[in-house]
């Protein structure tokens, strides 16, 4: 019998115990990293863990079309890595599908399909004069209605009830009679309305209507001039932008005032809740226009980035999500998008390229919507995820968020609503006569408005 010594037992002990605790550590950085054992295939394979729910919940889930006798909520553990199919179907609902890429070791959240019933509910709404127009604040809190035949301004309500806030007056001289009103913008605070409206003689006159007071505020004939590119302060409706000759002033109703040029040399801008952002005209020898970020005082000078020159000029806007600060940049011409990340010293997508038409981001800054070329795509700003589903926006008219997750849309005058990664696009109205719509996220509603001037209120929920 060999003998083993007190020192050679030690060594082997420890030895027996670094190599357990390394092989302990192995396994459980790999099941951290979504490494398990399939003991059915006695394989070894990549998973992760998928969130599934839907709004009504207790849902029965198909996955890879497989019937997996499970309802939502449910968390669906050691998920193979790759491509999920997902299927949720209950009785009187329509079905959601949507594929979902499974990353091992990670969450993947597929918790906001919105189960539309089969059938919705639509019914008139309480309306005593036809409507022309729509007009909707991006926080969906305020709608106004414009009456094109009487020239009358009304506010809605999400029960789509209405009551007129302007109407111009009868005037003894008929050449000073109202004739039409053009130009219509609604302050994002809900609380005015610009608008130029057109007198029979010929004159144009930029007028500025408090929506609660009725209180009227006539620019032309404070200032003496026709405001044609005006712009509401994102904070404060009582200031407003004037762009004239590549300068811009700031506007002041309550201080009945106009400044000085606050920023110069002036190619496109747009205004930001604390911010102007500005893209200059070349001034020799540049052979770049520049992308500057200034505050609302024209302080604070921010050079962001230099622009290829495009003579149609640039559509700006500026996103905040949780983690960061993003600007989109679409250059006119050619549709170029450049989506640029704080500290902005560089684009952030570089595969997007040119025939970008419009971008949306959700109100929570994570989701940015694209209309390339017609088609739909999506970037997860805050996880750099990008989505292609090939979905069609041709003939897209108008989109508004419901959610962080769903997007309303109208497409050749018909309403639609389709995931944030542009799967299931389903219809919500059967004839194609939409000519706006206001969406009413809080009790799932949508207001359309149909080519007879009639407002309607449509459930996305069962009534």
């Amino acid at each position: 019998m060999i003998k083993i010594s007190q020192t050679t037992r030690m060594w082997i002990v420890s030895i027996a115990t670094i190599s357990f605790v390394v092989v302990g550590t192995i396994l459980l950085v790999a099941f951290a990293q979504g490494y398990s054992y399939d003991a059915r295939s006695k394989q070894i394979r990549t998973s992760g863990l998928v969130l599934i729910n839907s709004s009504p919940d207790n849902a029965s889930i198909f996955l890879n079309n497989k019937d997996s006798d499970k309802h939502t909520p449910y968390r669906y553990t050691n998920a193979q890595a790759g491509n999920l199919d997902i299927a949720l179907t209950k009785p009187g609902y329509r079905n959601w599908v949507s594929r979902q890429n499974v990353t091992a070791g990670e969450v993947t959240f597929a918790d906001y399909a919105l189960l539309l019933p089969t059938t919705l509910y639509q019914q008139d709404t309480v309306q005593s004069q036809p409507y022309d127009q729509l007009l909707q604040t991006p926080d969906h809190n305020h709608t106004v209605a414009f009456n094109k035949t009487q020239l009358a301004l009304y506010t809605i309500s999400e029960n789509g009830e209405s009551k007129r806030f302007y109407q111009p007056t009868l005037e003894i001289d008929p050449q000073k009679q109202a004739i039409g009103i053009s130009e219509l913008q609604l302050a994002e605070d809900g609380q005015r309305v610009v608008f130029q409206q057109k007198l029979l003689n010929g004159q144009v006159l930029t007028i500025v209507v408090h929506i609660d007071s009725g209180k009227i505020d006539n620019l032309s004939a404070e200032f003496g001039s026709v405001f044609s590119d005006i712009r509401f302060s994102k904070n404060d409706s009582a200031e407003l932008f004037w762009l004239e000759l590549g300068v811009i002033k700031k506007i002041k109703i309550n201080d009945r005032s106009i400044s000085a040029g606050i920023v110069t040399l002036v190619s496109s801008y747009n205004v930001e809740p604390d911010r102007l952002l500005v893209v200059h005209s070349i001034v020799p020898p540049e052979t770049s226009q520049q992308l500057i970020s200034y505050d609302l005082n024209g302080g604070s000078k921010k050079p962001v980035t230099s622009l290829i020159p495009d003579e149609k000029g640039f559509r700006i806007s500026f996103i905040s999500s949780r983690y960061s600060e993003y600007m989109t940049v679409i250059h006119n011409t050619t549709g170029q998008l450049d989506l640029i990340k704080a500290p902005y010293n560089h684009p952030l997508i570089s595969d997007l390229g040119k025939d970008c038409l419009l971008v949306n981001a959700s109100r929570n800054g994570r989701f940015l919507v694209i209309d390339k070329s017609n088609k739909m795509q999506t970037i997860d700003l805050e996880y750099s995820v990008h989505y292609n589903f090939d979905t069609s926006l041709d003939g897209l008219q108008d989109w508004s968020w419901l959610d962080d997750h769903h997007l309303i849309l109208r497409r050749n005058s018909q309403l639609y609503i389709a995931d944030f990664d542009g799967q299931n696009v389903q219809p919500l109205t059967v004839t194609s006569n939409v000519v706006g719509m206001s969406v009413q996220p809080n009790n799932k509603t949508v207001l359309p408005l149909d080519s007879a001037s009639k407002l309607y209120k449509l459930w996305l929920t069962k009534k």
